[in-house]
């Protein structure tokens, strides 16, 4: 058994017995309530909670052994000395035309620097790293196959069910990046 998943026990089966009996998702790392799973996956992923990064998400789950699986590489994993390396991205005043500021990689145009800067840092341009184990559609982000299940479109599971499956999935993962990479949990 790996050492995150036998950290789930007690919080675990709280973190199940809440979501039976409860019309939200709670975040396992700060507690902020939410109306679906796929909501608190994005809470993560975005940074706002501890300073994660979706990258972090990513390796943490891949580094779940889910079955059926989940994952569509293992591009992304845990470095050996646990700290994470991300490249950010910074847009400069040579990306404006003359009429918006433009994205080296796909050409979208922008009004504002700060914009292209946030479309650069965004998954746009980050390759699928997850699939539907059912109708095989693929997805960059954790929260957008959550989302794909939720909306019950390809028939995998329900509703309930997915926020149940999630509520699991997010403890596990949550588990993974407290004693994965050294992150700081300092706001």
């Amino acid at each position: 058994m790996r050492s995150g998943q036998s950290l789930v026990g007690k919080s675990l089966c709280m973190l199940i017995y809440q979501q039976h009996h409860s019309s939200s998702c709670e975040c396992p790392l700060c507690s902020k309530s939410f109306g679906a799973a796929s909501a608190v996956a994005q809470h993560v992923e975005s940074g706002a909670c501890h300073n994660v990064s979706r990258h972090q998400v990513t390796a943490a789950v891949k580094s779940l052994e889910i079955i059926p699986s989940i994952t569509i590489s293992r591009r992304l994993e845990w470095p050996v000395d646990g700290q994470f390396t991300i490249i950010r991205s910074f847009a400069t005043q040579g990306a404006f035309n003359g009429f918006g500021y433009v994205c080296s990689i796909c050409t979208k145009s922008f009004r504002t620097l700060g914009s292209l800067e946030m479309h650069l840092n965004s998954p746009a341009h980050d390759h699928g790293q997850f699939e539907c184990p059912k109708c095989k559609k693929e997805v960059k982000l954790v929260s957008g196959l959550i989302q794909h299940i939720e909306s019950e479109s390809c028939g995998i599971a329900k509703f309930k069910e997915v926020r149940d499956i999630a509520g699991i999935l997010m403890n596990s993962f949550s588990r993974r990046l407290m004693i994965g990479p050294r992150v700081d949990r300092r706001r």
